[in-house]
């Protein structure tokens, strides 16, 4: 039962922003809420490939890739670098670590040019006005 709620997690994407929102908001500062989100998705996406792996050598159907590269691009792929080499998981596929690289890469240019143009100020400034 543990399991199944693990693998049914994983399709929940879309909560990847709450702990950023809720934190932005409680805090108004979007530099931690950002922090906070890599922190919770990161621990996420390692419970996912934890899951992941579990299916595999179960041979019981797994969560699919595309959910993992989701939240690889939503702040978890710290994690899954992490979980990649603790469970010796999805590594050595090769077509699977080049979206992963794509992803890791494409969640760190999103940062330099959110915080060079300035944009977590801005956020912060709006929500003060709240």
């Amino acid at each position: 039962m543990l399991h199944s709620a693990i693998k049914g997690l994983s399709y929940f994407w879309p909560l990847a922003f709450v702990p950023m929102f809720a934190t932005t908001v409680k805090t108004g500062n979007f530099a931690y809420g950002l922090g906070v989100a890599f922190a919770v998705n990161s621990l996420l996406t390692i419970l996912f490939y934890w899951e992941d792996k579990h299916l595999a050598q179960n041979n019981d159907w797994r969560i699919p890739e595309k959910c993992l590269h989701i939240w690889e691009l939503l702040c978890g792929w710290p994690g899954a670098l992490f979980a990649q080499q603790a469970f010796r998981h999805k590594r050595s596929k090769t077509s699977f670590m080049i979206v992963f690289w794509l992803c890791a890469i494409a969640n760190v240019i999103a940062l330099v040019l959110l915080f060079y143009y300035g944009a977590p100020k801005a956020i912060d400034k709006a929500i003060s006005s709240w």
